[in-house]
C-alpha cells in the first residue's frame, strides 16, 4: 500500500460506521412500520426507502474501491 492511498482507507474507514448507523436506524423504523410497530404517512416511508438504497448503494461503492485499495489497484 502506498502513503498516497493509506489517507483514502482511513477516511473510508472513518465514514463506514456513521454509514452503517445511519442504515442500520432507517432499516429499524421501516422493519417497525412494516410490522405495525410504527406508523409512518406513505411518502414518509418512501422516502427512508429512498434513503435506504442511497446507503446501500454507497456500501457497495465503498467495497468496490476498498477491494482496489487493498489488490493494489488490480
Amino acid at each position: 500500500m502506498s502513503d498516497a492511498k493509506s489517507p483514502e482507507r482511513a477516511f473510508m474507514h472513518d465514514i463506514a460506521t456513521p454509514m452503517a448507523v445511519a442504515l442500520g436506524m432507517i432499516d429499524l423504523v421501516i422493519d417497525d412500520s412494516q410490522s405495525g410497530a410504527a406508523v409512518l404517512p406513505e411518502a414518509a416511508l418512501k422516502r427512508l426507502e429512498k434513503a435506504q438504497a442511497a446507503l446501500l448503494k454507497l456500501q457497495e461503492m465503498m467495497a468496490t474501491r476498498r477491494k482496489i485499495l487493498v489488490d493494489g489497484g488490480s
